[in-house]
């Protein structure tokens, strides 16, 4: 069977790539695995051999690694290895792929081909060492695979008659159970097992392991000794009942309290909750008769109460047991009721704890068969599993419901979890329900949610001891989201992870939710979850806890109120989109929450289409994807800033508007958190430019630190030089600002863009609406969590005042500060009040080149400026007025002098003839994506569309239009919504997408044809004919579109920003597309000839002079009278 020649005879024997929480790691987590066996009589070592995959890794083992016993197996874990160093720097793939074991000279010793894999399964040989494979749900990590069963079928996923929702009084649910099939469930989160084959299983179940003391493991016995030598697991010979070996703790006679001595029997994979029926059991004696009390903790050390079973023993120096039958109580647990649901929550007991220093002796305690049992009325035991005959189940108070198919010769199905969520309140936000074993949050050495007893925590984040929390350990859990009136939106299995950084402290903490391929594939969240980007797919979900302004304001509102601010002014910048949501936890009210965005590489994955492998991406300059060679470029071509080619090559690398608008923001809100934290920037492997993201903005309006220097500019610039490990991360980019200002042309960029914050981004009025229409939303929500008695982080009202009063005069003040520094070369520049309007809706104005936010400016402007007014489709430039006067006809204007100056652009509507002679027609072809990497339709597939543009100022419906990528066949599809529930009207001046997929419409209209990525053209055309509409576009990257500027103009570029749905930018990197010219008609030669040509458009209507895109009817006339018509668009 194996090679004889080989060094090594180790044979891949087992295998785990979708590792759902089945089998943790020596890293405390769920990483995938392979197995070795070794069928030799030898030990072999792996240290110096080599694992390899497919994907061109490969890892030398390390010295530690460890060796296979003889006729033994020896697990290898990939993943976490920054938490654990001897573990593979890479996975198993869910997808499939090949693992190879080479020994140290490179010779194959094994290889694998395994296939896709099943969530909670495991790959192996049917017997070890054997050629046979197959798929069992019983993995055998570093064992017999005999004691496996395999499967080559899994069960469908059990359907349950209603998804996740809030209810008031009773729920009846139905899940349906197939022939043969025994569905188990259970209502704790975590996950249900197979059913117990044989005699009746006891109703107890013992969670004590070791309790008889014959073993070494003493987890759940936590010994104290009053000699402050601290918790020890101490279990020795010879100690026990009848000389067996048991345990032995001293007390001493100047003991300062009862406490110093103590047994503590610890159940670490199970909270006690209130109402639980339990048994103790437990043999006890001392070297001298004494009185012992009982308390109850949490962990061990985390007190809760004073008393439990009978308070209080006398103990003799002859064996005693205490046995003790009972139902934990409140008190006991630390559970509160909670009038609102009508359960109790917050349990969190774990620990039974016996003080042995009450009657201050020099003493000795043994203890032995300890067990501590748990009471389930049904005969069945580990981890509260229970079978359902029928399917059906009641619930009258809040329940978390999961429930899996088993049956004999399959596999075992996915779990399927529901959350039924009881309340007599009507919640005007949405409701995201989490849900997961208990163990996995709290357990005081696996949980991700808790202090941890140090065991397995890590230092950091301002904890100078072990924390759980600081861990980014992942754990399997269900996801539901759930609307106002009840639905389910969106449910799915994902794992969790604990987020942030200092304020990992505070109660209730922030996850990331984080869809993966260990779950069947899933790694991506098909559901649009931010209404500010509905066409995006996230593979990742931020719950945040509201961050610093928790300690601040007690609110979770400033940063997603600056971000908003931020997102509505439509400048080009990277925020994190924000929707207020009510949270549970394992049934559990927390609170309202924020529900963002992520801020790492999937937010370059959601909005851009980038996966990780294409991404250079870093932390406060620590390299998280890729490499750091672009970086490192700019921050050399920043030094030969002030010249022209290096700067323009700096702009291939940066995208120097968008980072532009990121410094801008962030120095005029003084998030004095920053630059020394805070900074996160991605950017495409394929010639892509560096984009920064724009978050917790917390600290804002100098938060942070009291004694920080009010100038924004002259604190960033003290950066420039650090050298302290914690503060110097980004001097790095702090000298590239600096630098940056060398250069006229984007010093006068970055003055311009920062006065745009003052006067338009943060204008008072205009950001004062956003705040109160945000915290109008919140507030009420906020008002009942406080009803309720859940406190933290429910005053917005705090966090808004400082926005709203911040911002009041700001502008004024910014402005000041940045004349006041010295690098802008503004102190002998005079600061002028300015104002800027229109008076129609829809127009642009650029200021110094610069899109103005809203069309409107209100703020402070240096010296001289330029300005250009440009009219929205369907209407003319007449003139510029300043203070109500006739000022200037012409659209781009320079102005001059230091007064306070009040101009509007005005504007008036092109009349029929006007229309006609530009080519406008009612809906225009605004933006094409033929190439599409970003955004996704109904289907949640990326594929073509096309966005029209009404110009007109009444809502116009397109159905019985015609769309077509063809010139000879412009009636190639017509818009139809059929029996879809799709919408065919488009608001005045509004947009509508078409998705050219020929998929079959639902709730979105999908066309009969796909897109040419090469480039084409796309014609739409008037239901009667009558008018038509061209757009010619080229061939365009994944992440770039071909758009008009402005919407409905005659302008087409190639587009660095896609805007779906949304209002074409203008930015720096705009490629203008060429639309052609009429071709093929010869007027001039036809007349000479003593023929007659006229032109018509499709309305019958003379045209003199056609325009490119159009569609018309040209009528021949020759010599001899004879006439002919022909319909053509010109190009």
């Amino acid at each position: 069977m194996w090679t004889s020649i080989l060094s090594v005879i180790v044979v891949i024997n087992e295998l785990m790539a979708s590792n759902a929480g089945s089998v943790m790691s020596p890293a405390t987590n769920f990483d995938s695995w392979v197995e070795f066996y070794n069928p030799s009589n030898q030990n072999v070592n792996l240290a110096g051999m080599y694992l390899c995959d497919d994907a061109d890794h490969s890892w030398q083992m390390p010295s530690n690694i460890g060796s296979i016993p003889a006729k033994g197996y020896k697990v290898v874990w990939m993943g976490s290895n920054d938490i654990k160093p001897n573990q593979a720097p890479f996975k198993l793939d869910c997808d499939g792929g090949t693992i190879i074991l080479k020994d140290k000279n490179g010779t194959v010793v094994d290889n694998l081909q395994y296939p896709s894999a099943m969530s909670r399964t495991a790959y192996a040989r049917t017997t070890d060492g054997g050629n046979e494979w197959g798929w069992t749900s019983t993995p055998t990590p570093e064992a017999s695979n005999a004691t496996a069963v395999f499967a080559s079928e899994r069960l469908e996923a059990p359907v349950v008659d209603k998804g996740s929702t809030i209810f008031k009084n009773s729920l009846t649910v139905k899940v349906t159970i197939p022939d043969g099939a025994r569905l188990m469930y259970t209502t704790d989160g975590s996950l249900p097992t197979a059913p117990k084959g044989g005699a009746e299983a006891s109703p107890w179940t013992d969670f004590i392991v070791n309790g008889d003391c014959e073993g070494t493991d003493a987890t759940c016995l936590v010994s104290r000794d009053a000699n402050g030598s601290g918790d020890v697991q101490r279990i020795v010979d010879g100690a026990g009942y009848n000389g067996s070996r048991g345990i032995k703790i001293h007390s001493t006679a100047n003991a300062s309290n009862d406490w110093s001595a103590q047994l503590f029997v610890y159940t670490p994979d199970h909270v006690w909750q209130t109402g639980e029926k339990y048994r103790f059991r437990m043999m006890v004696r001392t070297d001298k008769a004494a009185r012992i009390t009982t308390q109850t903790h949490g962990a061990p050390h985390d007190y809760i109460n004073g008393s439990i079973m009978d308070g209080s023993y006398n103990v003799t120096t002859q064996w005693k047991e205490i046995a003790y039958e009972g139902t934990i109580t409140n008190e006991q647990t630390g559970a509160s009721y909670d009038y609102w649901t009508g359960q109790s929550t917050g349990a969190r007991m774990q620990s039974i704890v016996f003080n042995l220093n009450v009657d201050k002796k020099d003493n000795n305690y043994y203890f032995d068969n300890v067990s501590w049992e748990l009471y389930t009325d049904d005969g069945t035991t580990l981890k509260a599993t229970k079978e359902s005959k029928d399917g059906k189940f009641t619930f009258d108070n809040t329940t978390n419901l999961t429930v899996r198919l088993f049956k004999d010769g399959y596999l075992p199905s996915v779990p399927v979890t529901r959350s039924y969520i009881k309340t007599s309140s009507n919640y005007t936000l949405p409701i995201i329900s989490i849900v997961g074993d208990k163990k996995y949050f709290t357990d005081p050495k696996i949980g991700f949610d808790c202090d941890g007893d140090g065991t397995n925590g890590k230092t950091g984040n301002g904890q100078s001891s072990p924390k759980n929390y600081n861990q980014d350990w992942d754990r399997p859990v269900n996801f539901s989201y759930i609307s106002t009136d009840g639905e389910m939106l969106f449910n799915q299995d994902v794992n969790i992870s604990a987020s942030g950084g200092y304020t990992r402290s505070q109660q209730y903490r922030s996850f990331k939710l984080k869809s993966s391929k260990v779950f069947d594939g899933q790694n991506q969240f098909d559901y649009p979850f931010f209404p500010q980007k509905p066409y995006i797919r996230s593979k990742t979900l931020l719950i945040r806890n509201g961050g610093n302004d928790i300690w601040r304001h007690n609110a979770r509102f400033i940063d997603p109120a600056l971000e908003t601010i931020i997102q509505r002014s439509g400048i080009d910048l990277d925020v994190q989109s924000y929707v207020p949501v009510i949270e549970y936890v394992n049934g559990q009210l927390r609170g309202v929450f924020n529900m963002r965005e992520p801020n790492n590489d999937k937010f370059a994955y959601a909005n851009f289409g980038y996966d990780d492998e294409e991404l250079d991406a870093f932390e406060n300059l620590t390299m998280k994807n890729g490499d750091d060679t672009a970086i490192k470029r700019i921050f050399e071509l920043g030094k030969q800033a002030s010249d022209n080619s290096a700067y323009e090559e700096l702009q291939t690398l940066l995208d120097i508007d968008e980072f532009t608008n990121y410094m801008a923001a962030t120095f005029y809100l003084y998030n004095d958190d920053w630059p020394d934290n805070n900074m996160k920037a991605y950017r495409s492997r394929n010639d892509g430019r560096y984009r920064f993201i724009s978050f917790d903005l917390d600290y804002a309006f100098k938060g942070c630190w009291s004694d920080s220097e009010n100038n924004p500019f002259t604190n960033f610039a003290r950066f420039k030089n650090d050298s302290a490990p914690r503060t110097s991360y980004n001097k790095d980019i702090v000298n590239l600002f600096l630098n940056l200002l060398n250069n006229t042309d984007y010093r006068q960029k970055f003055i311009t863009t920062f006065c745009l914050m003052g006067g338009s981004v943060f204008e008072p009025s205009i950001a004062s609406d956003i705040v109160n229409e945000l915290l109008d939303k919140v507030k009420p929500m906020c008002q009942l969590m406080k009803q309720q008695y859940i406190n933290d982080g429910h005053d917005p009202d705090r966090a808004a005042s400082t926005i709203k009063n911040s911002l009041s005069g700001r502008a004024s003040t910014m402005a000041d500060y940045m004349k006041q520094f010295s690098a802008f070369g503004l102190s002998s520049t005079s600061k002028r009040s300015v104002e800027l309007t229109t008076d129609i809706d829809g127009a642009a104005l650029t200021l110094n080149g610069i899109n103005v936010p809203y069309a409107y400016f209100k703020g402070y402007l240096f010296g001289t400026f330029s300005l250009e007014a440009k009219a929205p489709a369907g209407y003319r430039f007449v003139c510029w007025k300043k203070s109500g006067t006739q000022y200037s006809t012409n659209a781009a204007i320079s102005v001059t002098g230091t007064d306070a100056v009040k101009l509007q652009a005005c504007f008036t509507a092109l009349t029929d003839a006007e229309k006609t002679a530009q080519g406008l027609t009612p809906i225009r072809i605004n933006e094409v994506s033929a190439a599409n990497g970003i955004h996704v339709n109904e289907y949640f597939k990326r594929n073509d569309w096309v966005e029209l543009y009404n110009t007109t100022d009444k809502d116009i419906d397109v159905a019985g239009m015609y769309l077509s990528d063809n010139e000879k066949k412009p009636l190639k599809y017509q818009i139809s919504k059929g029996d879809s529930q799709a919408s065919t009207t488009i608001p005045a001046h509004g947009y509508l997408i078409v998705w050219c997929d020929k998929l079959e419409s639902k709730d979105q209209l999908h066309a009969s044809f796909k897109l040419d990525a090469d480039g084409g053209s796309v014609l739409l055309t008037a239901a009667d004919e009558s008018w038509s509409d061209r757009l010619v576009y080229t061939a365009h990257q994944a992440d770039q579109t071909v758009g008009r500027y402005p919407d409905g103009g005659s302008d087409i570029f190639v587009m660095n920003v896609p805007t779906i749905a949304q209002s074409n930018i203008s930015t720096s990197y705009l490629v203008p597309v060429e639309q052609g010219d009429v071709t093929g008609i010869d007027i001039a030669q036809i007349s000479a000839s003593g023929s007659q040509i006229s032109l018509y458009n499709l309305a019958g209507q003379p045209v003199i002079t056609p325009q490119r895109g159009n569609c018309y009817i040209a009528r021949y006339t020759d010599a001899q009278g004879r006439v002919k018509t022909v319909k053509f668009i010109q190009k």
